[in-house]
C-alpha cells in the first residue's frame, strides 16, 4: 500500500525510519538537482542534501500542513545551501592588513625566491 503524503508525515513524526527512507527516496534526485543548481559543485551539493535531510528529520514536528511536504523541504534545502555559501564567502575573506604584513615579512621573501 502506498502511503499518502499526510500518512508519510505522520509516520515520520512517530520516528518511523522506513517512512523517512521513503521520503528520502521520493525527493533525493529532485533535491540534489536543486542543490547542484545553487552551488554548482557535486561534493557541496551532496553535503547540502545530507544536511538538509537531517534537518528535515530533526524538525519534522515544525511542518505545518498548509503547504506540501516538498515545499517545506525545498526551503530547508535552499537555506542550507545559502548557509554553506555564506560560510565559504567568510572563509575566502582576507584581512588586507595581514596581506600587507606578509608582503614585508621574511616568509614572503622565501616564497618569491628573494633571499
Amino acid at each position: 500500500m502506498v502511503a499518502t503524503e499526510e500518512q508519510l508525515i505522520d509516520q515520520i513524526k512517530t520516528g518511523d525510519r522506513d517512512a523517512f527512507r521513503h521520503f528520502v527516496s521520493l525527493y533525493r534526485n529532485k533535491a540534489y538537482g536543486l542543490c547542484y543548481s545553487i552551488v554548482g559543485n557535486t561534493e557541496d551539493a551532496k553535503d547540502i542534501l545530507q544536511t538538509a535531510f537531517i534537518k528535515a528529520y530533526k524538525n519534522i514536528n515544525t511542518f505545518k500542513r498548509g503547504s506540501t511536504f516538498y515545499t517545506w523541504f525545498y526551503r530547508i534545502v535552499v537555506n542550507t545551501a545559502r548557509d554553506l555559501q555564506r560560510k565559504n564567502i567568510r572563509r575566502k575573506t582576507v584581512d588586507l592588513k595581514e596581506v600587507a604584513d606578509f608582503r614585508h615579512s621574511s616568509d614572503s621573501e622565501a616564497l618569491t625566491g628573494e633571499l
